[in-house]
Parts: structure tokens; sequence; C-alpha cells
């Protein structure tokens, strides 16, 4: 094993030394003079969606990616990790040096990110490049500048073709949801309040004698949603220009509060520390055995109606706002991706040999007739206008070979996940029910969330991550045995000082005092982030 590794770090220097080969034989002499083959095939990595791994092994041979090679002449292979091995086939790959030409996902499975990556040799950095090879893009940063405040890193270096959220109401897409019909048996307005949320879950409890009245498990308590009711968030986030963390914040104190009330009462999934069983909690939802549920718009409240809807017509599993401790007070908090999605973004490795070529092809997603193509597909076929409006045909939305729409959908386009493009909420707007439409909700409070300026700016050094990694470690692990044991009532709550104390020992304060250090680099480098903003790059297509 030992022997791989270091072959493999021997092959990535390799590369680098290749790399600086060609930039001084080749780039400067100037990028345009350098000869580009006409059949060559680019190899890309991503993660292959579940739902259309259902009709497909690769994305290779999708009607989407025809269209690319024909709008590009650039000719790309993509190759998936096997699901749910994503990490340790990520780590494979980087440990033998045989990358594919793109990465999807920014190496999330990396340990130190993007800019560890790029210092170990493993990707390069696109800035100059991509100021001649992808000029859609350049365009689109032009038009929106901020963009370049969470590409570029603090040396000014760019690793990554982003996927960006065009609009704010797709940034947000989990939150609460609650079986709406039996509000209206029960004569109970949706809650807003955690006090409605005890209220309702009581009477789901006692009055129709629901056998879990809120299923969660502990991923779900630790996401923005009823954590956040109580002013602070599960990770780290920014309060008057401070970073916080909300596992050692002394508010968090009455969370575990009422989450142990709950508990005791009943109320709450008696399992939740589980892990979370996906096949289980879709039985106790459309079982009529679960009330109330954190979960997704698409994969969550859509598919339970669809699977439903001839089953129990009244079923009624609908979104309802982030709740706040005092009813008519705004959340500061919501699932809310950033601008860039880390997920979708493409980073082009030392292994390729023709990064221009890469970059041509990733670029083709931010014209104009790319964004429809990456959202939805082939004009006349997967998708038409109506009213100037694109709307997707009946081989999306009732396909004829009874394919279900979020399988067939990545067969013509990529708008379903994630991808260099610019995604648009005009392809959420075409949903089946009335209740998927309503997950609009569940960014009722997006403009007050954006005041709050909560964010965490700023990208960790590589020694800077380094020093945090072990200590963050520890802290999660300790955090989420105590987190389970308050509220399961195993440890009193008369013991929170002594966890707070802990969790000092432990270390958090060096990490919140490190991330501050970056947060106040960012800001000091780009004033104008303290100023709120909500996104609509959509404009920019659509003008």
């Amino acid at each position: 094993m030992q022997k791989n590794i270091l072959r493999g770090r021997t092959k990535v220097l390799l590369a680098c030394v290749i790399a600086a080969v060609l930039t001084v034989s080749g780039f400067l002499t100037g990028c345009g003079n350098k000869p580009l083959p006409s059949d060559v095939t680019l190899t890309y990595w991503c993660n292959l969606a579940a739902t259309a791994a259902s009709i497909m092994t690769s994305y290779t041979d999708t009607e989407w990616n025809k269209v690319l090679y024909e709008k590009t002449g650039v000719k790309v292979k993509f190759l998936h990790p096997v699901f749910g091995q994503e990490k340790e086939q990520m780590n494979v790959m980087v440990a033998s040096a045989d990358l594919t030409d793109m990465i999807e996902g920014s190496f999330n499975y990396y340990t130190g990110g993007v800019v560890k990556a790029y210092e170990d040799g493993l990707i390069i950095d696109i800035k100059d490049l991509q100021k001649k090879h992808t000029p859609n893009l350049v365009k689109l940063i032009e038009a929106y500048p901020d963009i370049l405040l969470e590409i570029e890193d603090e040396e000014g270096r760019i690793f990554q073709v982003p996927q960006l959220k065009g609009n704010d109401s797709i940034r947000t897409y989990q939150g609460l949801a609650v079986r709406k019909d039996w509000l209206e048996k029960l004569n109970m307005p949706e809650p807003e309040t955690i006090e409605d949320w005890y209220n309702m879950l009581t009477a789901f409890k006692k009055e129709l004698k629901v056998k879990v009245p809120l299923l969660v498990n502990l991923a779900d308590l630790r996401v923005p949603g009823l954590f956040t009711a109580y002013g602070i968030h599960p990770s780290y986030f920014v309060e008057d220009g401070k970073v916080k963390y909300g596992m050692s914040d002394p508010r968090l104190k009455d969370f575990l509060a009422e989450m142990a009330k709950w508990y005791r009462e009943g109320l709450l999934y008696a399992d939740f520390a589980l892990k979370k069983d996906a096949k289980l909690n879709d039985a106790m939802i459309m079982g009529d055995e679960a009330g109330a549920a954190i979960t997704m718009g698409s994969s969550g409240i859509s598919r339970y109606m669809s699977l439903m809807k001839d089953k129990n017509p009244k079923f009624v599993f609908g979104a309802v706002q982030y709740p706040s401790l005092v009813k008519g007070e705004a959340p500061k908090f919501l699932q809310q991706d950033r601008l860039v999605h880390q997920a979708g973004s493409v980073t082009i490795t030392t292994n390729c040999e023709y990064p221009e070529l890469a970059l041509k092809y990733l670029d083709y997603g931010y014209s104009k007739e790319g964004h429809m193509l990456m959202n939805f597909g082939i004009e006349g076929v997967s998708y038409e206008y109506v009213d100037g409006e694109p709307r997707y045909t009946e081989l999306i939305t009732n396909n004829p070979d009874g394919i279900p729409r979020a399988a067939i959908s990545y067969q013509y386009f990529r708008g379903q996940g994630p991808g260099p493009y610019v995604q648009d909420s005009r392809r959420t707007n075409q949903a089946e029910f009335p209740e998927m439409k309503n997950v609009q909700i569940w960014t009722k409070f997006v403009k007050e969330a954006a005041e709050a300026k909560t964010t965490v700016h700023g990208i960790l050094t590589a020694e800077e991550t380094a020093a945090i990694s072990s200590k963050q470690l520890e802290v999660n692990t300790y955090g989420d045995e105590m987190f389970i044991k308050f509220i399961m009532g195993r440890v009193s709550l008369d013991e929170f000082d002594n966890y707070l104390a802990r969790m000092e020992q432990m270390g958090v304060n060096d990490i919140i005092a490190i991330k501050q250090a970056a947060y106040d680099r960012f800001v000091k480098k780009h004033p104008e982030v303290t100023e709120p903003k909500t996104y609509n790059l959509e404009d920019y297509f659509w003008k």
C-alpha cells in the first residue's frame, strides 16, 4: 500500500513537471498557437444520480451530451463512482494519480479542499485560461461580479468552473413538511412558532393516535429548521461580525430542553439517534404513521404526493414555513445553498493534456443556448415554448414508456441536479402537485436571512485546514454524543455548562478563531460582501 501511495505521488510530481514544461514551451507563446486535436476524448468524473441510474449506466450517451459535442466539437466520456462509494473511489483515483481530465464536485472528498488539491499538484488554476476559453462564463461574471467572491481564493486563483443557483427560490430545497389533511381534520392552522409545533404534534398523538408525530433523525435535528428557531445555526455562523458555533452556543440549551420534552412525551421519533433508514421513513410517512418531517422538495414532497395520489387521494404532505420562537418574527437561517454550488462545480486536473478543450466544453452551459439545454433539454423534444415560457413536453411529464419524470429528465438535460451551468427556477415551477409549488414557503424569509449576514465567508489556507481538522473531528464526535444524551435524558441539562467547558478544552474556540481570521481577511478584501443581497441570475438569460 505504501509503495502504491509513493508511486501515486511520483506520478503527481511528474504531471507537475510536464505541466511546467508545457507552460514554458507553449503557453508563453500564446494559447492560440497550440494545436488542438479534434479526435481527443476527455474524461469527466462525477456522481450518477440515483434516479438516472434506473435507466442508464453513464451520462456519456445522453441526448444532452450529444448536443454538447455537436456544439463544441469536444468529445467527453463520463466515469461514475459506485453509489455509496464516492469518497473511497475518489481517494483511490487520487492515490493512483490516475485522474480524469475533469472532476465534478470540487474535491468535496479531498482533505483541505481545492486549495490543498492545487498545492498537491492535482488540479490547475484556470484563471488565465478562462479569460480566453470561457467567453460565456466571463460575460456572466462581468454582469454579476459577486460570483468572483465565491470562486476566487485569497491569491486571486480560480480552481473551478461553477454551478450557480440562478434564483433564491431554488437555493432552498429542504424544509419542514406536515400532513396538511390532518391539520384540516383537527381544524388547526399551519404552525409558525415552536409552540405551534408542540401543540400540533401533541394533537397528532393524542387526538389522531399518530405513532410518530415528528419523524426526524439526528441529522435532521442538526439542520436549519427547528434548531434555527433559537437564533443559532447548527454549524458556524456570523453574528454582528463575530464567528460563532451553534453546538457550543449557550442558546443551544433551550433547544435541547424543548427537544427533551418532546422526546419524553412521545412526540419525537424514539429511534432518532439511529442512522436514517430512507425506506423505513418512506413507509412511515406514506403509511399514516408519521405526521411531520424534515424533507426535500422533489425527492420528498413531490415523490410522496405522486406515489399516494391513487392510493390515498386525501393524503396531503406539504411544506410549512421555517418556525421562530415568537409569532411574526423572521428566523435568521434557512437551508440555503451558496450562490456557487460546490457539488456541481468542476475542476480540471493536471492530467488533462488539453485544458482549453475542457473549458470550451464546460463554457457552453453559460451561453443562452447552453442554458436552455442544461435546464430544459432540446426544444421540440423535451420542451416547447408556451406563452413565451419553456414547458416540458409529455415526453418528460407523462412519459409514454412510463419512465418516471425524475429519471427521464437526465436523458435530456442536467437541470435536475449538479453540473456546470446556472440552474433555472422555471423548471421547478412546473410541478405536478400544488404542494410541490408551495415549497416556496420555505423561502418566505429569504430577504431577512440575507440581511442577517450570517454566512462565514473566507477560504482557509492549507495550514489552517490542517490546524483545525483533528480538533473539529473531536468536537463533532463529542457534540453528537452529548446532543443525543441530553435529548434522551441520559444526561441532565444541569450539566450543560460542563459540556460547554469540555468543548472549549477540545479546542472549539481555537477553530472559531481560525475561521474568524479567514472571515476578517475576506471582508477586508471584499467589504461589499457585508451588504446583503439576493440573486436572480436568470434575468441574464431571459433579457
